[in-house]
């Protein structure tokens, strides 16, 4: 067997017992522009995700793809929205269209996701296959760590952008979304204590971010900071499409600027996944969207954990001083 299950037992994960929680760890050393002596640490994910790990590993890529990943709550769908306007000649109507912000970017991984999915939304298609009919360029989001990516990542080499986003602002946006979204019943200490002990879903955060940031000097991957899109979003834009290979005037680039400002995304039905918070959601009256804050870690995140983020920053972090 390619990889080793190891069921999650801690009784805070045990909210979803539908998914079951998993430790996957890889029975091998993937074939990686870190070498043979990269040894990827594991994956939490749920127990369906065995059916699939050989179907993504042998995943189809193409050189026009364009893959965007990171840990959940970094960004991703801001990014999304960016990335895909850019790379579709700013096609508002299209990108503004009743839900197509799943089928513009689907998720490489959903089919080991899909819990009560499948009979509330009707959701029955599998995800690869989909993508696999998909003309091109293809739009393909991710949240799995570099080393469980399709093996011909590697060796086809396409467009990949990843999101990072300081560990405070995504576990706080995380637990909110946990919370609303799949009936998460723990309260804060118990979501910090998963998440640093690397029980969350697609964790452990710091092996993820890391590994794509060992990655960040080589011509095919871009990464980006939620912080510097919050900063500077213009410059943001002209990075992704300098690296998508992509011309935007400044009237262009404003223009653009406007329509991914928070209260527009809200409003924005593709992005903003009101039908599937009112149909699967536990509080239905959540935001998927929720304050778009930088730094908002500081207004709800007690002085005690902010110290323990830190101080794990500071361990596994490295040379990669964003956050420390």
């Amino acid at each position: 067997m390619s990889f080793r299950a190891e069921l999650i037992t801690d009784p805070r994960s045990q909210y979803e017992v539908d998914r079951k929680f998993t430790k996957f760890y890889l029975n091998y050393s993937p074939k990686t522009p870190l070498g043979d002596n990269y040894k990827p640490n594991y994956c939490v994910l749920p127990a369906k995700y065995a059916e699939i790990h050989d179907k993504i590993q042998e995943f189809e890529v193409r050189s026009d793809d364009v893959l965007l990943c990171g840990i959940s709550k970094s960004g991703t769908t801001w990014a999304q929205e960016m990335v895909w306007l850019i790379n579709n000649n700013l096609d508002y109507e299209t990108a503004k269209s009743q839900n197509l912000l799943y089928e513009r970017f689907r998720l490489l991984e959903y089919e080991s996701l899909k819990a009560n999915e499948t009979e509330i939304l009707g959701l029955n298609d599998s995800e690869i296959d989909l993508l696999n009919r998909t003309k091109s360029p293809r739009h393909i989001k991710c949240h799995l760590p570099m080393a469980f990516l399709p093996t011909a990542v590697w060796k086809i080499q396409p467009k990949i952008i990843y999101v990072m986003r300081n560990p405070k602002d995504a576990a706080i946006s995380y637990y909110h979304h946990m919370k609303s979204m799949r009936g998460f019943k723990g309260n804060l200490d118990d979501f910090f204590g998963l998440y640093l002990s690397g029980q969350v879903l697609c964790g452990p955060y710091f092996d993820h971010v890391m590994g794509f940031w060992k990655l960040r000097h080589l011509p095919n991957i871009l990464l980006l900071t939620y912080e510097d899109m919050k900063r500077d979003l213009k410059d943001v834009l002209q990075k992704i499409a300098d690296f998508l290979g992509k011309s935007l005037s400044n009237d262009e680039i404003h223009t653009l600027y406007e329509h991914l400002q928070v209260d527009s995304m809200r409003q924005n039905p593709s992005c903003n996944f009101e039908e599937r918070i009112q149909k699967a959601a536990i509080n239905k009256e959540f935001k998927f969207i929720r304050r778009g804050i930088a730094g908002a870690y500081k207004d709800e995140m007690p002085a005690h954990w902010i110290n323990k983020f830190d101080e794990e920053i500071r361990v596994h972090m490295g040379n990669c001083t964003f956050y420390q």
